[in-house]
């Protein structure tokens, strides 16, 4: 994960993109990457269509500094999870506010 890390965090165009977590399928065929974007939804969208343009030469950079059997073909899914609790937040927030009226 940190090889990955690395390497995104030295393309220009993957600005505020952070790993959140990998999950290797058990051939080592492919590689999910869990990913935060930092921005707006269409920011977030331009930056994973980055990374899916970049998993040729990501998977490249992994090869040269892992030994592994194979490397996987990586694929890059968003991770929610920072949108999910902020919205959970405004809920609960909005829920607190009208219980006190």
């Amino acid at each position: 994960m940190r090889v990955l890390s690395v390497a995104i965090r030295n393309m220009e165009k993957a600005a505020g993109v952070s790993i959140i977590a990998v999950d290797t399928s058990a051939d080592l065929a492919w590689c999910n990457v869990m990913v935060d974007i930092a921005g707006d939804d269409e920011t977030k969208q331009m930056q994973l269509r980055v990374l899916a343009d970049a998993a040729g030469f990501l998977r490249k950079e992994l090869s040269s500094n892992i030994k592994m059997r194979t490397t996987p073909q990586l694929r890059f899914i968003l991770d929610k999870g920072r949108d999910n609790a902020s919205r959970v937040e405004e809920l609960l927030q909005q829920i607190n506010s009208e219980g006190k009226k």
